[in-house]
């Protein structure tokens, strides 16, 4: 069996005006319509459904409550496009912004409530390169970054188990690595990724008889992730820092 394409289906309460919305205001194109109660649009090389309905859409309520979109549409320009549809009276509920994962975005409204997001992929040497902080004062002491992020690689600097709130650590090995992990965490939410998208980990610790100890914690946090690891033993910056560890990620694209 081979699927040849997905075909999403709004529903609408007022058929031709919301043609009208997707045709003269978005500029897309009318494949077909059936009668006076469905229709198809064509954006692209792609197709969705509107189909008349006698009451409004209630996806659009749980939509409105959450991070989430009806249609996401790719163009080349988010920017001139915003503009384009601004000029033609539609409002923005979110303006174009920057996202972590490399988009330039923005939202709207359809005739019917649905959220419209309008999204253009960056070519990778337009992707800023941010630096993350978690707010050690180590950071500003030694001059370097939680965490670099560079296009879809996130680059995480060795991260010790202070909590760096209160810049206090637990003597317990165990709790170190598993406040490492944390701060790692932290740091990957930052830029967008998380542990799953972990490729490589490099544990340092001073006293190699520390490591077994700590393999139910790293197993915890990475045991379903599996990412090539290394261990080394050395020499740590502070005598009270049992465990160091440091990763690289790569972001996945998310569903």
């Amino acid at each position: 069996m081979t699927i040849a394409s997905v075909i999403p289906q709004l529903r609408t309460t007022n058929l031709a005006e919301s043609v009208r919305f997707y045709t003269t205001t978005v500029g897309l194109t009318l494949e077909f319509q059936y009668q006076d109660f469905y229709a198809g649009i064509r954006a692209g090389r792609q197709l969705f459904h509107l189909k008349l309905v006698d009451e409004k859409d209630p996806s659009i309520e749980f939509v409105d409550h959450g991070e989430h979109f009806h249609l996401y549409l790719e163009t080349d320009d988010a920017a001139a496009a915003a503009e384009a549809l601004k000029k033609k009276g539609v409002r923005l509920v979110k303006d174009v912004h920057e996202t972590p994962w490399g988009t330039r975005e923005f939202a709207v409204k359809d005739d019917q409530g649905h959220t419209l997001y309008f999204g253009q992929r960056q070519e990778e040497n337009t992707v800023t390169r941010r630096l993350i902080s978690s707010g050690s004062s180590f950071e500003k002491e030694i001059g370097f970054s939680r965490a670099v992020v560079d296009g879809d690689w996130i680059f995480v600097s060795g991260t010790t188990g202070f909590d760096y709130r209160s810049m206090t650590i637990s003597e317990s090995v165990t709790d170190q690595a598993e406040q490492c992990l944390r701060n790692i965490q932290s740091a990957l939410e930052q830029a967008g990724a998380s542990l799953r998208d972990v490729v490589r980990v490099t544990y340092i610790l001073p006293e190699t008889k520390d490591f077994p100890p700590c393999w139910p914690i790293l197993k915890k946090y990475l045991g379903d992730i599996r990412p090539a690891a290394t261990m080394i033993s050395a020499g740590l910056a502070d005598p009270r820092i049992r465990i160091e560890i440091e990763v690289t990620a790569h972001r996945q694209a998310r569903e």
